[in-house]
């Protein structure tokens, strides 16, 4: 999440953790990486980590993820020099793509995966999207039906944590 919408969104930023998820850092302001200096993509992320670390309780470290994907080797190099690694989806289930979509769109997006290719998948969806909150009950219970079992981002990528 960002700096920016954790200290707007307190009560659920908090709630994340308080639930036994993880926070990742999205920078404050959700700039363009590529676009910006080694000092700014420093000072983003650094300014995240203390902010969702105050709101939250959990230092997101070492869990970032580029604005828009948006990482070049410059980015990763100045990001990996803090002490941060860059996480990126597998499946991007579109909700933050204009038109806005559908809790239905989404859900059929998702679902409509072959077992194989959400196996160990990271999909992006976006924190308040009103059709996001409605379709994961439908997501979340159609995977578990199917088998899946859901795990931080930390579990995922080391699982002897």
């Amino acid at each position: 999440i960002t700096g920016n919408w954790a200290q707007q969104n307190r009560g659920c930023a908090k709630s994340i953790t308080a639930h036994g998820h993880e926070v990742g850092n999205h920078t404050v302001n959700h700039l363009n990486l590529t676009r910006q200096s080694n000092e700014t993509i420093q000072n983003e992320l650094l300014r995240a980590e203390t902010i969702l670390f105050q709101i939250s309780g959990q230092n997101p470290r070492p869990n970032w993820r580029a604005p828009f994907g948006a990482r070049d080797d410059r980015v990763l190099r100045t990001a990996r020099g803090i002490g941060y690694r860059s996480i990126y989806w597998t499946l991007d289930s579109l909700d933050s793509v204009e038109p806005l979509k559908t809790r239905q769109f989404l859900i059929q997006r998702i679902t409509s995966q072959a077992d194989a290719e959400l196996d160990g998948a990271i999909i992006l969806m976006h924190v308040g999207e009103k059709s996001t909150a409605e379709a994961l009950p439908f997501i979340i219970a159609n995977l578990q039906a199917r088998g899946f079992h859901f795990v931080t981002i930390s579990k995922l990528l080391d699982p002897d944590s």
